[in-house]
């Protein structure tokens, strides 16, 4: 089931067509609480994002750098997968030519090591491991195994400026030798906690990454915290109590009481099973658009729809329906009403990937220290 979460998280959504970009900044505050730092330990990091959208395709980007001297790049950030790849001066493909690209021979931080890798079909990234130094959110990460890719091409990220995918997942479905990069920024003491917060903002809001720590301005209320399944540390999934539709006849998507959830990051989804989006677009009023799992709406019923309803550690994070749906405008004044729900073989009946839908609304906090996912409300 997990071969295809890399793959799935790279899909970009069907979104209106704005082009501006704001970023919503805070000052950083003290620690949050619910950590203990290290003794003189440095405070948490930030990474700004913004949130762009090009021809109806979103995603969350921040800008970080490559080896000595640095060389700078975008990339999307990605909680489905440890495994961060950029293209190589070696690649020929257009994707790579129309992005920055990576060249080993200019870095001094630089090592080869040659092992060959490929991303699942429908990511079409391929190459070889690689190791250098990344730094972003103000800080250096020596030694890094990355992906240099010479052949990199996406037709949802086609679209889109990022030039690579910065990895921030676990070791779940990684190649051998890449571990996850928490991991390995707490072994060279440039974090003192093994977390981060991510929020992102209604549009057009950017966003924030905070790296060893989580920004408290971000979220209202207490954290609820869920631990790790299965407990190994080896996917940032966590077991939900109950999904459900809250209509006239509940449609219930967590069957036998047995379902986990997965933030990514790197699509606005909600990412189902191809039987159970068939279900939640059929109650919903949906029609088939040709790709199989997606749907359109009645716009009309729009503000008329149930409301989903996600519970996780005795939480539920309830969600309206112009929060779960994509509402396009075009010119002349025509619009066309989406469902966020996506169908995709290999996700299972128990599995739901929460995408930047359900992110924009609710702080998700990833603590590696004790394996758990922590929700609280957006701020």
């Amino acid at each position: 089931m997990f071969r295809l979460l890399l793959l799935v998280a790279c899909l970009g959504a069907i979104q209106a067509q704005k082009m501006h970009i704001t970023l919503k900044t805070k000052d950083a505050p003290e620690q949050n609480p619910n950590l203990t730092p290290k003794e003189d330990a440095p405070s948490f990091h930030v990474q700004l994002l913004k949130n762009i959208k090009a021809k109806g395709v979103q995603t969350f980007v921040g800008e970080i750098s490559l080896g000595t001297p640095p060389q700078l790049m975008s990339v999307s950030v990605e909680t489905s997968s440890a495994l961060s790849y950029f293209p190589s001066v070696r690649c020929e493909d257009q994707f790579c030519k129309s992005r920055r690209q990576y060249n080993s021979s200019a870095s001094s931080t630089y090592e080869a090591l040659g092992t060959p890798f490929e991303l699942p079909p429908g990511i079409n990234a391929s190459g070889v491991l690689s190791k250098d130094s990344i730094s972003f959110a103000g800080i250096t990460v020596e030694g890094v195994v990355f992906g240099e890719a010479e052949s990199m091409w996406n037709k949802w990220l086609s679209i889109l400026p990022p030039d690579g995918v910065l990895g921030l997942g676990l070791q779940g479905m990684a190649p051998e030798g890449v571990r996850p990069i928490l991991d390995v920024m707490a072994e060279q003491g440039v974090i003192s906690e093994r977390v981060f917060g991510m929020w992102l903002g209604r549009d057009p809001q950017g966003g924030e990454l905070t790296l060893g720590g989580l920004n408290d301005q971000l979220y209202r209320g207490e954290l609820t915290w869920a631990n790790l399944t299965p407990p190994d540390g080896q996917w940032w999934t966590a077991p939900a109590d109950s999904i459900v539709l809250d209509g006239l006849t509940q449609l219930d998507l967590c069957p036998g009481g047995r379902c986990v959830v997965l933030p990514a990051s790197n699509s606005p989804y909600f990412i189902v099973s191809e039987a159970q989006a068939a279900a939640i677009n059929e109650a919903l009023g949906g029609l088939d658009i040709g790709q199989p799992g997606a749907a359109v709406l009645d716009c009309t019923t729009l503000y008329r729809l149930p409301n989903l309803t996600i519970t996780v550690g005795g939480r539920a994070m309830v969600l309206g329906p112009l929060e779960y749906t994509f509402l396009l405008r075009f010119e002349g004044g025509l619009q066309m009403c989406v469902s966020g729900f996506l169908g995709f073989p290999g996700v299972d009946d128990h599995t739901m990937l929460l995408g930047t839908l359900f992110m924009q609304k609710y702080y998700i906090a990833f603590d590696r220290e004790n394996n758990r996912l922590g929700f609280a409300d957006s701020a």
